[in-house]
């Protein structure tokens, strides 16, 4: 990928470079924050799941016998929120090149979607066997939206 970043397009503008740069960093590091903190929330409930997440966020979870589902902070957004981040991070790559057109450039953004957009479903019917179908029900109806809040 690196080639496609040292070789623009011909009518690549290096009046824009510093501005587009920066909000594609900013772009990046929104997508590796969102992806972290949800693992890092999960990483949290697992060892304490009575403490505040960082102080400040209740851990509220459902129980479905000796197994708890989290349905706060971060995964009260979405249940796939995480993804929704590694997805912000893909595009900050592929924006980076300022190629468009080329789909070199959007390869792993194309990947990336394509994998976490099958795997919240497979993750889904997972979840649904592991805590059971009425409990992993009354999840989805407190966490209604798979990947993008308010869109699906």
């Amino acid at each position: 990928m690196w080639g496609m970043a040292v070789h623009p397009a011909p009518d690549f503008s290096p009046a824009v470079t510093n501005v587009w740069l920066g909000v594609m960093i900013v772009l990046a590091v929104l997508g590796w924050g969102i992806s972290r903190a949800g693992n890092l929330q999960k990483y949290w409930f697992k060892r304490w799941p009575d403490r505040k997440f960082l102080g400040i966020i209740e851990q509220r979870y459902i129980e479905a016998g000796d197994r708890k589902i989290l349905y706060s902070g971060i995964w009260g957004v979405a249940r796939h929120f995480n993804y929704m981040g590694e997805g912000f991070l893909a595009l900050s790559v592929a924006l980076v090149f300022m190629h468009p057109g080329n789909l070199w450039a959007w390869t792993y953004m194309i990947f990336i979607v394509s994998l976490f957009t099958w795997r919240q479903f497979d993750d889904d019917k997972v979840c649904e066997e592991k805590y059971g179908a009425e409990k992993w029900g009354e999840y989805k109806a407190r966490v209604k939206y798979r990947l993008f809040p308010g869109i699906f």
